[in-house]
C-alpha cells in the first residue's frame, strides 16, 4: 500500500509541475490573427536554407576529361548541377535545406558523401598516396 501511495504522489507532482510555464516563456494574451501579429526574438532566422560553398580541387590529366557534376542531398535532392572539366578547379554557390549536415558528389562513375562544415564542401580530385 505504501508504494501505491508513493507511486500516486510522484504521479501527481510530475503532472502539476511539467505543466506549469517557463519563467523565460512569453505567451501573448490573445491568440495571432496573421503572421504580423507573431512575435519572435531578435535573433531568431527566418531562413529555411543555408548557403553552402563547393570547392574542387582538379586533377590534371593526359586527355581532357568533362563531365556533368551533380551535388545532391543525402535523400536525392539536386543542389548544384554543372558542366565541370576535371582539370579545373571549380568554386560554386548552392543552397540546401538548413541543418543538412552531408551531401553527395556525382561526377561520371565516381560518387562520395561530404560533409558540410562551416558552410564550405571541399574535394580534392588529386590522390592521396597512403
Amino acid at each position: 500500500m505504501k508504494v501505491c501511495s508513493v507511486l500516486v504522489i510522484a504521479s501527481i507532482l510530475f503532472l502539476v509541475t511539467s505543466c506549469r510555464k517557463s519563467p523565460g516563456d512569453v505567451y501573448p494574451d490573445t491568440p495571432a490573427e496573421s503572421t504580423n501579429d507573431l512575435v519572435v526574438t531578435q535573433d531568431f532566422s527566418w531562413q529555411t536554407a543555408d548557403q553552402i560553398t563547393l570547392q574542387l580541387e582538379g586533377l590534371s590529366t593526359p586527355l581532357p576529361y568533362q563531365s556533368t557534376l551533380t551535388v545532391e542531398t543525402l535523400d536525392g535532392v539536386v543542389c548544384l548541377q554543372v558542366n565541370y572539366k576535371l582539370a579545373d578547379n571549380l568554386t560554386a554557390m548552392f543552397s540546401v535545406p538548413a541543418k543538412t549536415s552531408q551531401v553527395t558528389i556525382k561526377y561520371g562513375n565516381f560518387i562520395k558523401t561530404i560533409p558540410i562544415t562551416d558552410n564550405l564542401v571541399f574535394h580534392s580530385f588529386i590522390p592521396v598516396e597512403e
